[in-house]
């Protein structure tokens, strides 16, 4: 794995931002992992696919549904919503799981990898 890219930051002397880049996902119905790796979760754009049931999702932190839970996110039907995470992002350590609790989802979580020595 790389170190994640980065943009100079103006204004103060704290250094660097991380570059979020889209993880898409459409009509997914069933869980499983959207990214294997250490990466920050910035956040996402999601929208419930059918239009007509409402969905039910959860991220969770790591390689299967054993994870840590960190964003439970309910949809109703049509609904569509972007979410940011606090501050420069949530650490994924085990990797990016999207648990399908209901419904079918299209979006997108937003990341950046993280290397071996920035965890």
């Amino acid at each position: 794995m790389t170190a994640p890219v980065t943009a100079a930051r103006t204004g103060d002397d704290s250094g660097y931002w991380p570059l979020f880049r889209p993880v898409p996902f459409t009509n997914l119905a069933a869980s499983g992992l959207l990214f294997g790796g250490a990466v920050l979760l910035g956040g996402w754009a999601l929208k419930e696919a059918t239009g007509a049931a409402p969905a039910e999702i959860a991220f969770l932190d790591g390689a299967d549904t054993t994870g840590i839970l960190t964003a439970p996110i309910t949809l109703g039907a049509g609904q569509s919503r972007a979410d940011l995470t606090p501050g420069w992002g949530v650490t994924m350590l085990g990797g990016l799981w999207i648990t399908v609790v209901s419904g079918s989802v299209t979006g997108a979580a937003w990341v950046c990898d993280l290397a071996p020595g920035q965890v």
